[in-house]
């Protein structure tokens, strides 16, 4: 699974703001992801052994945009191949 994350920042001075645009690759499920709040644990060892098998950790990819204001509000969508931002 992928995500990803645009915030904003709200600095006294209104040079020293920034967007920051974020991308979290390689999620995977947590062992409470299937949880119903049931405490039946049937069937939890045959699911340990399938996450002992994930090798990769998870990545975060980041950049940081200089932006002259403070940011109250991010918009954020996907367009064909593209992601446009707009605060």
């Amino acid at each position: 699974m992928t995500a990803y994350i645009v915030a904003g920042s709200q600095a006294e001075k209104q040079k020293d703001n920034i967007l920051y645009v974020m991308k979290m690759s390689d999620l995977h499920r947590t062992k409470h992801d299937d949880d119903d709040g049931m405490n039946d644990d049937s069937d939890s060892d045959d699911d340990d052994d399938d996450d002992d098998n994930l090798d990769e950790d998870p990545i975060l990819e980041f950049k940081t945009v200089p932006h002259h204001g403070g940011v109250n509000r991010v918009r954020a969508m996907q367009h064909s191949e593209s992601h446009i931002v707009a605060s």
